[in-house]
């Protein structure tokens, strides 16, 4: 099973029962990424349970309990979502073998906590809260037991970098978000020791339990994976591996404490001539930094970095020792663009919103075919820069613009373009872990981009030369 070896793996985020047209799209063309273990999310699978309003996948999802594990279930509403006619005809259909992928959960913990926060003040009812929460942490572990996921992340209050509806207008949510800020290590003491004491009355527990640690800044990451380690000490219980929170993305993070604001020149100058941003390269620092704490800690076990597997932080995590990460950017920048102008794909000045494709950066032979590692939109693609996914190797730029135009006659063959560019960039992601697989056991990983020179700088500058003075405390 993938994320249970030696090596670092990638996994794909499947929001199943919280995206529209094109993430459960993604169930119909699971083939394309037979390979690459999945990510669910429990608040999303549970939207019958926490939601009024009608779930995309609503008709899969209330028949979830006439099975007895998830893989099955995916694989039932895989072949219904494909009899419905939810797939194109240009595409070869192939079977689906999940039984050698990891299938992740992780609770959405962020939705279920603003779900809670719009009918409670948290400041006069913070036990009422809490005991919501342990009702919410009993059923969430229960879910992963039940249908028998490989992997679940331990509940925690989540973090967010997207904000919708409700989350940006009810008061409630954001006053109560405001205040339990201030409670964060209670909480997390909470957490920690009602996850310890539920598992414990669990001896056949079946999925690896992964707990989350968060902070804002560095010491609180220190502080926070100090408390954990001795919470485990004292319930003399060990967790299968931790989970790295509230990294994936440094807007909401102070600079100065992660003591990035004198690199910032430093940065932008790196980063030319590679495709990579400063955010991303900013977001690489603060990721590599926690995962650093962490290992001070857990270096003995699997660490996953939630949503911070970006196409620039798989390898300088990857060198601070995490072992698997997830990101949802692939799936976000394929589905950019509603196909209001879809017609106009094949302009390649064209105005307005497309999807978004990643210009390869390897192929499988781990030759360099790019030294533009960035996403651009799709009526600027011209050149044929190849890899050896199945995007590239059954389709030509024009043949998915082809595809891509038919959103006004065939809107299948519109979504089948967008999971086609979903897909390639997955695939350039894992390229990116087997790379770093090959070169611990076989040579020196950077010696790889000898001929880019840029992108190797950018990668010395974040996994050598960055110093992480907090991680050596």
């Amino acid at each position: 099973m993938n994320e249970l070896n030696n090596n670092v793996s990638f996994f794909m985020i499947s929001n199943l029962g919280g995206g529209g047209s094109d993430k459960y799209r993604e169930i119909s063309y699971l083939d394309l990424n037979e390979n690459t273990n999945l990510l669910f999310n429990y608040f999303y699978l549970n939207q019958p349970k926490y939601s009024d309003s009608p779930a995309f996948a609503r008709t899969w999802l209330n028949r979830l309990d006439e099975f007895t594990d998830f893989k099955s279930f995916i694989k039932f509403t895989r072949t219904s979502m494909i009899e419905k006619g939810y797939i194109s005809s240009e595409h070869t259909e192939a079977d689906y073998d999940n039984t050698e992928v990891a299938y992740l959960l992780d609770s959405g913990a962020a939705n279920i906590v603003n779900n809670i926060f719009k009918n409670l003040d948290y400041e006069t009812q913070k036990n009422k809260f809490l005991e919501q929460y342990k009702q919410v942490l009993n059923d969430y572990y229960d879910f992963g037991d039940r249908f028998k996921f490989d992997i679940i992340i331990g509940l925690d209050l989540g973090g967010k970098y997207t904000f919708k509806g409700a989350e940006r207008t009810n008061e409630n949510i954001q006053n109560n978000n405001q205040l339990i800020s201030n409670d964060l290590e209670e909480v997390f003491v909470f957490l920690i020791e009602e996850t310890i004491q539920y598992l414990k009355s669990k001896p056949n527990y079946h999925p690896k339990v992964y707990f989350p640690l968060m902070g804002r800044t560095p010491e609180e990451y220190m502080k926070f994976a100090s408390i954990l380690y001795e919470k485990e000490i004292e319930y003399d219980f060990k967790f299968d591996g931790i989970a790295l929170g509230g990294i994936a993305s440094g807007k909401a993070l102070s600079k100065e404490d992660w003591d990035i604001r004198p690199y910032e020149g430093r940065i932008s100058t790196l980063c030319r001539g590679t495709g990579i941003s400063r955010d991303e390269v900013i977001n690489s620092i603060i990721s590599s930094y926690a995962a650093r704490i962490a290992n001070k800690f857990f270096s003995d076990r699997p660490i996953h970095a939630l949503g911070a597997g970006g196409k620039f932080n798989i390898l300088p995590l990857a060198f601070s020792n995490i072992t698997s990460f997830d990101t949802q950017t692939p799936a976000r920048r394929a589905y950019d663009g509603s196909g209001t102008n879809a017609n106009d794909v094949f302009n390649h000045s064209a105005k307005g919103s497309f999807a978004k494709y990643l210009v390869g950066l390897l192929n499988e032979d781990y030759n360099i075919i790019n030294r533009n590692f960035k996403y651009v939109k799709i009526p600027t693609l011209d050149n044929e820069i190849l890899c050896n996914c199945y995007c590239c190797t059954h389709f030509s730029f024009d043949d998915l613009k082809s595809l891509y135009s038919n959103a006004g006659n065939d809107k299948e063959d519109y979504y089948y373009s967008k999971q086609l560019i979903n897909h390639h960039a997955i695939y350039q992601h894992e390229l990116l872990c087997n790379l770093y697989n090959l070169s611990t056991k076989n040579e020196i990983l950077l010696d790889y981009f000898n001929d880019f020179v840029n992108f190797k700088n950018l990668l010395k500058f974040v996994i050598f030369e960055f110093q992480y003075e907090k991680a050596r405390l």
